[in-house]
C-alpha cells in the first residue's frame, strides 16, 4: 500500500526505475532498505528517532513504486547496483531488514 502523503522520486537503476524518498538532513548519509515483501514506508515510524542524519529510503526491485526488474533478478546481488544510483550518497551507512511494527493509536 502506498501512502499518498509521501512523494517518491525515481532514479534509473540497472534493471528499471527505483523509487526513492530523500528525507534530507545535514548529517551522515544513511540508506534505509526495507525487508522482504515490504516498502520504504516501513521506515516512517523509525525516522523521527534518527535525528541529525540524512535519511534516504528506497523501494527494492519490484516492491512499492519500484519497477519489476527487467532482467528478472530479485536477488541481493543486484541490490547494491541499484543503491549505487541513489542521489550521490557519500559513504552511506546502510540499515536493512526492518520488520514492520504495529502501533496502536
Amino acid at each position: 500500500m502506498t501512502d499518498p502523503r509521501l512523494t517518491a522520486d525515481t532514479v534509473e537503476g540497472p534493471a528499471g526505475r527505483i523509487a526513492v524518498v530523500d528525507h534530507g538532513g545535514d548529517g551522515p548519509d544513511v540508506l534505509l532498505l526495507h525487508g522482504a515483501t515490504r516498502t520504504l514506508l516501513d521506515w516512517e515510524a523509525v525516522r523521527p528517532h534518527l535525528p541529525g542524519l540524512r535519511l534516504v529510503a528506497m523501494d527494492l526491485r519490484g516492491h512499492g513504486r519500484s519497477d519489476t526488474p527487467a532482467d528478472g533478478d530479485y536477488g541481493w546481488a543486484g541490490q547494491p547496483a541499484d543503491a549505487g544510483h541513489m542521489l550521490h550518497l557519500e559513504r552511506p551507512g546502510v540499515v536493512a531488514g526492518l520488520i514492520r511494527a504495529f502501533v496502536s493509536a
